[in-house]
């Protein structure tokens, strides 16, 4: 790591730990050469050797939250990154054979406009993590990994993760490195999600997931936030 490097990433550790303010906007599009939206929010959280962060109007990432040794974290209009969360990435995972292995995503994760991270979640994003759009990792505790050893070869790997759009991705769920999750599925809490699930509005449940039944309902085709909270103000 070069000294010029070792300064940016010390400085963004720094402001990250500020309180949310324009001005901290301001640090992080002049200083750093981010690309963070003026309504964007970005609430005190640790960034760890972060390279670059790209926020969309009115994305947030909240408090107390850690992003380590990620290479681009990129949300989209009104995502979501909630309390408590751990985002991380293995750096020594960098070379040529692995990164192309992660189909030019190492190292990256995003979520698409209205996807939502709630709170205390793991996700590691070494060979890249994509959250579709309005799609909810939901609950606590569930993990997303995208790297692993290879027992054949006896060396490490890294397979990127795709979730597709207005996902439901339940509390303390488990989802395995090369993972594929199709539109409009929920992967109930506990499953473990392998490989390519095959069918879009399915319920997933088990270890590993497998279909339980099809589903269908307002959460799969609305147009904003998370969910209604019954009697709430508006």
């Amino acid at each position: 790591m070069t000294k010029s490097s070792q300064a940016h990433h010390a400085v963004a550790a720094l402001v990250g730990l500020l309180p949310h303010s324009r001005g901290k906007t301001l640090l992080m599009n002049r200083v750093l050469g981010w690309s963070v939206h003026p309504t964007a929010r970005v609430a005190p959280c640790l960034f760890v050797r972060v390279n670059r962060v790209t926020l969309g109007a009115d994305a947030s990432l909240l408090s107390l939250s850690s992003y380590r040794d990620v290479d681009a974290l990129t949300l989209d209009a009104n995502a979501v990154i909630g309390h408590w969360n751990w985002v991380s990435a293995a750096s020594t995972l960098r070379s040529p054979v692995l990164d192309d292995r992660a189909g030019a995503r190492p190292a990256q994760l995003r979520l698409g406009r209205h996807a939502a991270v709630t709170s205390r979640h793991y996700i590691d994003c070494s060979g890249g993590v994509d959250v579709g759009a309005f799609t909810v990792v939901a609950g606590v505790r569930s993990t997303i990994l995208s790297h692993q050893v290879d027992l054949t070869r006896s060396e490490q790997d890294v397979r990127p993760v795709t979730i597709g759009d207005y996902c439901f991705i339940g509390s303390n769920a488990q989802v395995a490195p090369g993972a594929r999750i199709p539109d409009r599925c929920m992967i109930a809490m506990g499953s473990v999600v392998v490989g390519t699930l095959p069918d879009s509005d399915t319920l997933y449940a088990g270890v590993p997931a497998r279909a339980a039944k099809g589903i269908g309902g307002a959460f799969f085709s609305r147009t904003s936030g998370e969910a209604d909270i019954p009697g709430a103000p508006e």
